[in-house]
């Protein structure tokens, strides 16, 4: 009988079922005390940041300026909640998300959508699935962070993820059309547009939920994005539908290794570990990542591919490459260096520099500065503030030893 119930594990785990077993979630509270521990030390890894007033989020379309000021409002507040000294600036953010579980908030307005029905509006056409998806992300880890100090009750936790699905399932990307199809070196490629990285975003909103209701039920619903996008990558590592992006082929590649870097880590708390489900994503994940770092040093590694100008955002000129906004796309690599912290790659994150002379101008003032300057990413990373990468590294992540590296203190 015993041998029976563990052939029946054995081939379950095989099979890539999740086993119904109790989560193993990341403890909030020894992180918190590990932070305190370190002194000094742990103020600057995790800084209590003021909190900007709370953002007044009316019925859509939203601007692109209320979706920054909930980025940094999210932000500042999730890492508020991880420090002995944020404990009232996290409270009120408790109190503002409760306040936004409405049925009005983050619904479709039929006069913003109509042709572009996915677009948020026509003036800056700025895609309403894929910020929703990374507002609801936010929004998800930030309930997750607050969960043991302030807990919500068993009605407000099912009421409040019924409100997370709802959303996300109307906001769900678009697959009609047929899949993409892309030339590479004269021969014809097809990929699935689940490996496009507005899907991707989709999964981590989805992965952050389950995360923070501690649902098993819904990693069915994302783990397979991890294989969806890394099945197709190239042999040296690009992927091949945001490295033809244009001006933004850089920043769309980071983007959506970011958002898989999450999805990874999210795994690991349900005792699922994505390389073993899907053995051949695994070079694919590593070669992708040095790919990036390649091109962060060297931007003639991607222009081949970027001179596509597939789909470039408002870029329309692919021959540089756009670091707007790099400051908040980079800090995913922390992350990477949290994971795996004996991968050679490591070496190359910790010794990058940024030649910012051949940058384009930024579209936004607290994006890179476009100098004739080289600029080390230590330096990036010492003024993070992790937007699309919703567990900032130095308040959840980071070693001791990491920290003590990236401030230079004992």
């Amino acid at each position: 009988m015993i041998k029976l119930i563990l052939l029946f594990f054995l081939l379950g785990s095989a099979s890539g079922k999740v086993p119904n077993t109790p989560l193993k979630t990341y403890d909030l509270k020894e992180r918190r005390n590990t932070l305190l521990s370190w002194g000094k030390l742990g103020r600057q890894s995790c800084p209590t940041l003021t909190s900007p007033t709370p953002p007044q989020v009316q019925h859509p379309p939203l601007t692109a300026k209320d979706y920054g000021d909930l980025e940094r409002y999210l932000t500042r507040g999730t890492m508020a909640c991880m420090s002995p000294q944020g404990l009232n600036q996290c409270l009120k953010l408790k109190e503002w998300l409760e306040n936004q579980m409405i049925p009005q908030l983050f619904l479709p307005d039929p006069k913003s959508w109509g042709k572009h029905g996915w677009y948020l509006s026509e003036e800056r056409r700025l895609p309403i699935s894929i910020h929703v998806s990374k507002l609801l992300s936010l929004m998800a880890i930030a309930l997750w962070t607050i969960e043991p100090l302030s807990p919500l009750t068993s009605d407000k936790k099912i009421s409040f993820k019924k409100w997370f699905l709802h959303r996300l399932k109307i906001y769900e990307p678009p697959l009609s059309g047929s899949d993409y199809e892309f030339k590479d070196d004269q021969q014809s490629i097809k990929i699935s547009k689940k490996a496009h990285n507005i899907w991707i975003s989709h999964s981590k909103a989805l992965a952050s939920v389950s995360l923070a209701f501690q649902d098993h039920s819904l990693i069915s619903s994302w783990k397979s994005q991890w294989n969806s996008t890394l099945g197709h990558t190239r042999a040296d590592g690009s992927l091949p539908i945001e490295s033809r992006r244009g001006a933004r082929a850089l920043w769309y590649s980071q983007q959506a290794l970011s958002d898989l870097t999450l999805i990874y880590w999210i795994a690991k708390q349900f005792q699922l570990d994505l390389f073993q489900l899907f053995p051949q994503t695994k070079k694919a994940y590593f070669q992708a990542v040095d790919f990036v770092l390649s091109t962060l040093i060297d931007q003639n590694k991607i222009k081949s591919y970027a001179s596509a100008n597939f789909e470039p955002g408002p870029d329309s000129d692919p021959s540089l490459q756009d670091f707007s906004s790099l400051q908040g796309r980079i800090t995913w690599l922390l992350a990477f260096s949290h994971l795996w912290p004996k991968n050679p790659l490591n070496r190359k994150i910790t010794q990058l520099k940024l030649d910012r002379s051949s940058c384009k101008v930024d579209h936004k003032a607290s994006g890179l500065p476009c100098r004739e300057k080289v600029i080390s990413a230590k330096i990036i990373f010492q003024k993070m503030e992790s937007y699309i990468f919703p567990l900032h590294p130095g308040c959840f992540l980071l070693t001791k030893k990491q920290a003590q590296w990236l401030y230079a203190l004992p």
